[in-house]
């Protein structure tokens, strides 16, 4: 949602980073950044039991607008706001400018375990007087979102629940060894779907590529990124087939019921406002029935559920800039 406002705000992108951080004092035991889809995972850390975290942050924001505004007299100030919808609590943090005419400041925010529940939002905000008012709405970073508690749905590795286990030898989860040849196997069977992936031997290579995008070789990166993408659509394809087989129709011509199980409510709450846009949810489920009981609207629901999903796992975002650093390489001639 866009929101407008009577005064000249900042026109260029401003960007919040996590930088690092730790729990209790201490380092965190198990990394919960995933930058590229802004999410800090705090819910999996291999420790059930901890009080305080902290994330270093750091807030950038276009050089040229930020000395226009100060040359105007401007008291340029930023500061980070977590929100907890679950627990009505809202944490502001003032960040320390690094440098007098720099245009970023950086800072560090601690998170009591008590304070939260579910998902917060982490968000970065340039402020700083409008009209003899001070502390005014100059520019606004994309939100993190911040899992105190484990999710249905995980917007990573696929937007479910990843875990790495070794078909050929899972223990206890012995339908694995029936897929030993496959990269993954989707698990929807579950309250809380998983993705598992194959870490035996023949996949040994599998998991540095998904794993970590923060690496020199453009194209390693961009090995992960399709990897990622791959599996994320086919999962979200599973998902939504799943989610609508579960839709529960009123046997006397009354309104659909959506799912009773909240991760399949959730997949098609996501993706049902863009497959179809200008009508209302509940409208939208009926559509989606009808849509199901002819080819031809089957033909539609198909293509509209794929640009819907590349669009949820970020398809076109991440080709684009495999395709951007990829243009800058020069390959050796032959």
């Amino acid at each position: 949602m866009s929101v407008f406002f009577p005064y000249k705000t900042i026109f260029g992108d401003v960007e919040l980073r996590v930088t690092g951080g730790g729990l209790d004092g201490g380092e965190f035991p198990k990394n919960p950044f995933t930058p590229d889809q802004r999410l800090v995972q705090l819910y999996d850390l291999d420790k059930k039991s901890w009080r305080r975290a902290s994330l270093d942050v750091e807030l950038v924001a276009p050089n040229e607008e930020i000395a226009v505004l100060e040359k105007q007299g401007a008291g340029v100030t930023a500061i980070a706001v977590v929100q907890s919808p679950e627990t009505q609590l809202r944490q502001t943090f003032s960040l320390q400018r690094v440098g007098a005419k720099s245009a970023k400041w950086h800072g560090t925010i601690d998170l009591d375990r008590l304070n939260f529940r579910g998902r917060a939002e982490l968000t970065g905000l340039i402020t700083g007087p409008v009209a003899s008012r001070e502390h005014r709405h100059l520019g606004r970073s994309e939100a993190w979102s911040i899992h105190f508690d484990e999710p249905s749905l995980l917007p990573l590795e696929g937007t479910l629940r990843v875990q790495w286990v070794d078909f050929k030898n899972p223990g206890e989860r012995r339908f694995l060894e029936d897929h030993s040849e496959k990269p993954y196997f989707t698990d929807l069977s579950d309250t809380v779907p998983t993705v598992f992936l194959n870490s035996c031997d023949d996949f040994s290579g599998l998991r540095p590529i998904m794993e970590d995008r923060r690496r020199s070789n453009p194209w390693e990166r961009a090995l992960h990124d399709a990897q990622r993408v791959g599996i994320a659509r086919s999962v979200w394809l599973a998902m939504l087939n799943t989610a609508v087989a579960a839709v529960r129709e009123d046997e006397d011509g009354g309104p659909p019921d959506w799912p009773s199980e909240d991760w399949k409510r959730q997949v098609l709450q996501a993706l049902l406002p863009t497959i179809y846009p200008d009508i209302s949810s509940d409208e939208a489920l009926n559509q989606l029935l009808s849509d199901r009981r002819s080819p031809e609207g089957v033909a539609t629901l198909e293509s509209r559920a794929e640009a819907a999903i590349n669009g949820q796992v970020g398809a076109g975002k991440l080709l684009r800039r495999t395709l951007k650093e990829l243009a800058t390489i020069e390959l050796p001639s032959q």
